[in-house]
């Protein structure tokens, strides 16, 4: 098991954002957290990736509570990938992807020979090393994504935590960065865990699946048995008739 939630609440002032989350994740597995807007996907990511912390509740990382484990080497086991990422100033990136190193230098190891050839690799699995030399910020959607993914290679964590990776690419970016994500998750047996909308991303990548509604966990499961067209428009709060003719024929409805 690498993470156990017990009663997650959250609050933002008055507002409870996340209520009774109770989860385990198991190692290895590739889990989507899906729902609408608002129903607590981004923030229940955030706190796997210790971005923010329970406002009560309990949540272990490999069975160790997670306060109980130093964040530099929490940082050595868990990447993330915001949904959407600024960098202040303009930065070359090679250098980007050098950050993710940050958990595992001092002051006498930064950006040694074993960091860069570190980060060159990460840039070739993801196919963006032509870019090193140029700004991120003059990249497009698909790239930008790719040197993130990159960054996050280069961290050598066993767990990514991904928030709606695809959101901002056109189809034929989104089918790259899934095959991508697919591929890279086969040769390294991460643990991921991605927030999304995109069903076409949970039926080629995820096997597991955490519909998530108002802030509760309403179902969680085998991805194949959760998607179907009953489920989804209950989730969403569709009419089944809207679904018709939606991709998820092959599986049962």
């Amino acid at each position: 098991m690498i993470f156990k939630a017990q009663e997650i609440d959250f609050w933002i002032e008055e507002k409870k954002i996340l209520s009774n989350i109770s989860l385990n994740i198991g190692s290895g597995s590739f889990t989507a957290l899906l729902g609408p807007n608002g129903a607590g996907k981004s923030t229940l990511l955030k706190i796997f990736s210790r971005v923010l912390e329970p406002s009560q509740g309990k949540l272990f990382f490999e069975d160790k509570e997670i306060n109980s484990v130093s964040l530099r080497d929490f940082s050595k086991n868990v990447s993330y990938l915001p949904q959407n990422f600024h960098f202040p100033f303009a930065i070359q990136v090679l250098d980007l992807v050098l950050l993710g190193r940050t958990p595992h230098q001092n002051f006498l190891t930064f950006n040694n020979q074993k960091d860069l050839y570190i980060s060159i690799s990460a840039l070739k699995k993801t196919g963006v090393e032509h870019l090193q030399d140029r700004y991120f910020q003059t990249l497009s959607g698909g790239e930008k994504q790719k040197v993130l993914l990159a960054k996050c290679l280069a961290q050598e964590t066993k767990v990514l935590c991904l928030d709606e990776p695809t959101t901002f690419l056109d189809l034929k970016h989104q089918i790259e960065f899934s095959d991508l994500l697919k591929k890279l998750k086969s040769e390294n047996n991460f643990t991921v865990i991605l927030a999304t909308h995109d069903l076409s991303f949970l039926k080629n990548c995820c096997d597991h699946t955490v519909f998530l509604k108002q802030g509760e966990v309403v179902q969680y499961g085998n991805t194949k048995e959760l998607l179907t067209t009953s489920n989804i428009a209950k989730l969403f709060d569709l009419p089944k008739a809207s679904l018709k003719g939606f991709p998820l024929e092959e599986y049962p409805h």
